[in-house]
Formats: structure tokens, sequence, C-alpha cells
């Protein structure tokens, strides 16, 4: 029930760049956790990505530019922590490093500088 309250109209929920994104990072962020268990820095770690971009997004920054300027390197980056451990049997990336690394760091660095300006 919404007590009265009138229903909010329908829309395409892609109309909303920043909805999309939400949820695309939460759909991310479930599947990552179920198939990698061990790795205890993934919710902090999305949640970190995920208030970086909002808060670019709050300070005027469009949704795919704060995407391409802060989430892109950091999924680069994944991809190549994951090529190099995957040379170790079983080895998988932990999330929480791959934010550490220089490209991760830079980029957000970099978005908070854009946002800034």
């Amino acid at each position: 029930s919404l007590g009265g309250a009138p229903r909010a109209m329908r829309g395409d929920a892609t109309g909303d760049p920043m909805l999309v994104i939400m949820r695309g990072m939460a759909m991310l962020l479930k599947g990552y956790f179920v198939a990698h268990p061990f790795d205890e820095t993934v919710t902090e770690t999305f949640a970190g990505l995920q208030a970086e971009l909002v808060s670019a997004v709050q300070q005027g920054v469009q949704v795919a530019e704060a995407w391409k300027i802060m989430v892109d390197p950091y999924f680069q980056e994944l991809g190549r922590k994951w090529r190099e451990v995957t040379r170790l049997a079983g080895a998988r990336p932990v999330l929480g490093l791959v934010a550490k690394e220089v490209l991760a760091t830079a980029a957000v660095k970099a978005l908070r500088e854009h946002a800034a300006s």
C-alpha cells in the first residue's frame, strides 16, 4: 500500500543513466560476491566505486563521463590483475587490492579533480 500516495509513472528504466549504472553495479556486486566468497573486499570496493561515481554526478559530471574516467580504468586494471593471477592455479584477484593499484587510484583522483573543476 502506498498510503494514498500517487503511484510513480511507469517509464523506460533505461532512461535514467544513473539508475542503470547503480543497478548494473549491484548485479556485478552480487554475482562477483557469490562467485568469490573468499574476497572480503567486494562489498567495500563496489560501495567505494559507487560513492565516488555518485559524488561526481552530484557535482555536475555526466554519468557516462564519470564512468569512463573512473570505472573503465578500474575494470581495465581488474582485467590486467586477472590475467596476472590466472597463471597461479585457482588464484583470483582481490578487488580491494585492485582498487589500490596505480591505474585505479589515478582514475579516482582524476574523477575527483574533474568534478571539482
